[in-house]
């Protein structure tokens, strides 16, 4: 894991749409993901100190999924997808906690469109 890097209150610090390559540890702090949804802002999830985000780039070096806003000054540790394999071979811990987050979220985002009117 490199860069450590802080974030202020009431910031976007990834971007729905932007290129991505990095996930990030949430070290202190709390932050929401937001998606654009039939040109609606809709609140999928709050990240709270321990949580890992931006992982779907970490994976596939896509366009990220979701905006990711700060709720509260936030000190996170950047994850760069160039070292993630070496990352987990050295601690296997670090790729099931990915795992886990990954289907977390997805589970989420199923609930969240299945409560959802969305044509």
């Amino acid at each position: 894991m490199t860069n450590l890097i802080k974030i202020e209150k009431g910031v976007t610090f990834l971007r729905e749409g932007d290129q991505g390559s990095s996930a990030y540890y949430l070290i202190s702090g709390k932050m929401i993901a937001v998606k654009n949804i039939n040109g609606k802002s809709v609140k999928l999830s709050e990240i709270s100190s321990g949580s890992i985000f931006g992982e779907i780039c970490l994976i596939d070096n896509q366009t990220r999924t979701t905006s990711i806003e700060t709720l509260e000054t936030c000190t996170i540790q950047q994850i760069d997808s160039k070292n993630i394999e070496n990352i987990i071979k050295k601690d296997p811990v670090v790729g099931l906690a990915i795992i886990k987050t990954l289907t977390v979220r997805f589970r989420s985002i199923m609930e969240l469109l299945e409560s959802e009117n969305l044509e």
